[in-house]
């Protein structure tokens, strides 16, 4: 029997009423409306229950960013608990709402000039979707931008992934009911807004090698053509996809493997395709360090090359899968990741660490060039992780750049960074940084080997 939630005065209720509904008192009322989110900036709607089970029973309104991530967070894990898989399901949530929060938290760190309008909002699931299996909402975050165009996210190039970030001007994630036990079944969200379009320097070089080696097109007569082309017309000052794939195969890991798997490489990296996601399913996985994975239902292709291309390089994908993860996870975690929140399961894989997913969606905290070579003109050169003397991550940074589209280049103004530097001083510092690490690396090897000729000695016996 559905109860109705109502605010009246005590001495207005007929006695025969109060059998039949139960009665909120004012003070208990205002205490509900100020469980959530800042007295300046949030809206609940908790009296709007009238006995709908569809209905409002909870929301968040606001313009920051950050604030309605953890809104967002809140409502998912008070919406779960109450639903049959309880806190069972809460790890596979809290993987949902790492990947919203950092997102929304770049975005709102950046492009502060940009107005945004957020509201969160808990439903309650009707008991007679239960009963038919259906999947509903139980809580949706709504993010409308006050931008004439969308946002489009520069991911660094380090990550080695051949496609942007592009947020519509309204931006949704909705979390479905859980499942009764979510150890054999994932937890949904669900993305509208969203979209990762491949680089279009990408899509050009692919176009013109179909062109031109016609049926000739193979891993090796591909990696020939843009040897013999790269320069000319994908120049590494404005090539975006030659910086990414430059990235990958200038590696020392990479040269050690041979040209046969740089022009396997390179092959993965001319099919990629845009990833326009519509779901987001968190599943347990043991194989995975933390226990938690991701992958991704894409939405349907919209033309019938789209759905060719998407084959290809799901085939490409998954060979890369089978053959190279535990070297692809050590020379390009996000791309395989990637990979692997696509087609990881169709091989028998576990999915993408939703860290890693998070990681490649959240904004960058500094940026900036290099100080050699083609790194001088790549402007995400320095989104990377700040690291001590031996290696250790001492400072976690994001990767991606903000800007609203058509704004020329994926860079906000003035470069920040928590030590107040330019630039110049970024540079140095990172070269800094670099030839630290190597010589604490080395430091480390000498102690290493004194300590064990220093034991081996002690243990020896005397003569």
């Amino acid at each position: 029997m559905t109860q109705v939630l109502c605010v009246v005065p005590a001495d207005h209720v007929h006695a025969e009423a109060r059998g039949m509904v139960r009665c909120l008192q004012l003070e208990q009322f205002r205490s509900l409306l100020s469980s959530s989110g800042s007295r300046s900036q949030r809206r609940s709607k908790a009296a709007k229950v009238q006995g709908d089970a569809n209905s409002d029973w909870s929301s968040w309104y606001g313009h920051d960013l950050s604030e309605a991530a953890r809104a967002f967070r809140k409502h998912c894990i008070a919406a779960v608990q109450a639903t049959e898989a309880g806190d069972a399901a809460l790890p596979l949530v809290d993987a949902a709402c790492e990947i919203v929060e950092s997102l929304l938290t770049g975005v709102g760190e950046q492009m502060r000039g940009v107005r945004a309008d957020v509201e969160v909002r808990a439903l309650q699931a009707s008991a007679g979707g239960r009963q038919a299996g259906r999947r509903e909402e139980i809580v949706s975050l709504e993010m409308r931008l006050g931008t004439a165009s969308p946002l489009v996210g520069e991911i660094a190039t380090r990550s080695r992934v051949a496609v942007n970030v592009q947020v519509t001007q309204a931006l949704r994630f909705a979390l479905l009911q859980p499942p009764a036990r979510p150890l054999n079944e994932p937890v949904a969200l669900r993305v509208e807004g969203l979209d990762m379009p491949t680089l279009p320097d990408c899509v050009c070089a692919r176009t013109q090698m179909r062109e031109e080696l016609g049926a000739g097109l193979n891993p090796t007569s591909a990696y020939e053509w843009w040897e013999q082309n790269r320069h000319t017309r994908f120049p590494l000052q404005t090539s975006k996809f030659h910086r990414v794939v430059e990235s990958l195969l200038e590696q020392r890991g990479m040269k050690l493997l041979g040209s046969q798997v740089a022009a396997n490489s390179f092959w993965g990296y001319l099919h990629t395709t845009g990833l326009n996601v519509e779901v987001l399913n968190f599943h347990f996985d043991k194989r995975m360090q933390g226990g938690v994975t991701v992958t991704a239902l894409l939405r349907p292709p919209k033309t019938e090359a789209e759905a060719a291309d998407r084959e290809q390089v799901k085939i490409i994908t998954k060979q890369l899968l089978t053959g190279n993860r535990s070297s692809a996870d050590r020379l390009a975690p996000s791309g395989i990741n990637v990979g692997a929140m696509i087609a990881g399961p169709e091989v028998g894989q576990p999915g993408a660490h939703p860290r890693v997913i998070a990681k490649l969606l959240s904004g960058a905290q500094w940026w900036g060039v290099g100080e050699d070579s083609w790194h001088r003109w790549d402007e995400t050169w320095l989104c990377t992780d700040k690291k001590d003397v031996l290696g250790r991550v001492v400072k976690q940074q994001g990767r991606i750049i903000w800007r609203e589209s058509g704004t020329g280049e994926a860079t906000p103004p003035t470069p920040r960074d928590n030590s107040n530097g330019d630039l110049d001083t970024l540079c140095v510092d990172a070269a800094a940084e670099r030839a630290n690490a190597l010589d604490g690396r080395i430091c480390f090897l000498i102690l290493f080997f004194l300590l064990s000729y220093v034991f081996y000695s002690i243990q020896r016996p005397l003569p």
